[in-house]
């Protein structure tokens, strides 16, 4: 079986003292070993086969299932099955951390005995808590910027458009720092839409608790997707046509709105969109181009079939501009009106018998005629 390993960290040498110090004596089953092989063979491949880790770690597969479990209850990995085993190793909390959480703590305590929590909590105290209402440090002094350019300052906003343009949301980092966030919601359906959502809107960490928390604040068990993707559209996914220089520069959604004429998006012509990016790797530009092909034609339904339709032979072709991506599409229409255009060619109608059935002779030899090849 292979299996997946994610170690998105580095372990300092303080987290290896947590590790041995307060993790170990919790766990019921030699589980560090397993732990600090995933991360060492992570540094270096995310495919680990199971049977090199039976060789490593001398145990068999019931074993190794045992010592997965383990640390999955104390937090240090999460694990996914897909077509095969997933696993996400997570940084051990700091002394402080550990010392303070609810459960690990009072297992800590009933383990080690009270007398070795004690003496860890005063090893780990944290520092003295400062009162940053008496800080009278000196702010920084803006005058320092005063040579600052013009010249320097178009250099340092396309470098930050650079890197707004690579942003991705990290749905696993999010919610690790999100822990008043029912976790039994937290699956991976919702990590997938969380990150999704984050990327396109290029949103902070805080924007979206807020969304999240509106979405479940009146019922915490259970994460209403539509409420979700209409607020999220509600307050990120329009931008005003008055906001920009050229309705172009809007994101696909806002386009979309201001082409259509009202703000209703719905659920399939949204995820529709959102394909052109994340399926096919195109910017703004060029979706609003297909949304605007779209909306000329006489159907005018935005769905997935219909842009996957359009935009693969586009991805297909190696078009990166917003000239080539008009240059195909109108390609594509011209043709669609040459097929409608096809010459069809005209059937000759028989001719048939001219025999007036006024004239007694003619029909009377017709007659004779038929009776004899019926013969």
């Amino acid at each position: 079986m292979t299996i997946r390993v994610d170690a998105p960290f580095k372990l300092s040498s303080d987290d290896l003292e947590t590790l041995v110090v307060l993790y170990q004596p919790l766990f019921s089953f030699p589980a560090l070993a397993y732990y600090m092989t995933l991360y060492g063979l992570a540094q270096h491949d995310a495919l680990v086969e199971e049977r090199d880790l039976l060789r490593r770690l001398h145990c068999k597969a019931d074993t190794l299932v045992l010592w997965r479990q383990e640390l999955e209850q104390l937090g240090l990995v999460r694990s996914f099955e897909h077509a095969h085993l997933e696993m996400v190793l997570n940084k051990p909390l700091s002394p402080q951390e550990f010392l303070s959480h609810h459960i690990y703590s009072r297992l800590f305590a009933a383990t080690c005995s009270q007398e070795m929590f004690s003496l860890m909590k005063e090893r780990y105290r944290q520092n003295y808590t400062i009162d940053i209402t008496k800080e009278i440090s000196k702010s920084f002094d803006m005058r320092r910027l005063t040579s600052w350019s013009a010249v320097e300052e178009e250099d340092y906003a396309k470098a930050q458009m650079a890197r707004v343009a690579n942003y991705e949301f990290d749905a696993l980092d999010f919610f690790k720092g999100f822990s008043i966030f029912p976790a039994n919601l937290v699956s991976e359906d919702v990590m997938k839409m969380v990150g999704e959502f984050g990327s396109f809107y290029q949103m902070s960490y805080v924007d979206m608790k807020s969304v999240l928390m509106d979405t479940i604040k009146y019922d915490k068990s259970v994460l209403d997707t539509y409420r979700f993707e209409k607020l999220m559209l509600e307050k990120y996914g329009k931008t005003s046509v008055k906001e920009v220089d050229n309705p172009m520069e809007l994101d696909p959604m806002s386009y979309l709105v201001y082409r259509q004429g009202h703000d209703y998006v719905s659920a399939a012509e949204r995820s529709a969109i959102m394909s052109i990016e994340k399926d096919y790797g195109y910017g703004n530009d060029i979706a609003n181009v297909v949304i605007d092909f779209i909306l000329k034609g006489k159907n005018k339904q935005i769905n997935k079939g219909y842009i996957d339709f359009l935009v693969q032979p586009m991805k297909r072709k190696g078009v990166e501009s917003l000239e080539q991506a008009k240059a195909h599409l109108n390609e594509t229409e011209t043709q669609f009106t040459n097929r409608k255009n096809k010459v069809v060619s005209e059937v000759t109608m028989p001719e048939y018998s001219k025999v007036s059935e006024d004239d007694p002779e003619e029909l009377e030899a017709l007659r004779k005629q038929l009776l004899k090849g019926g013969n």
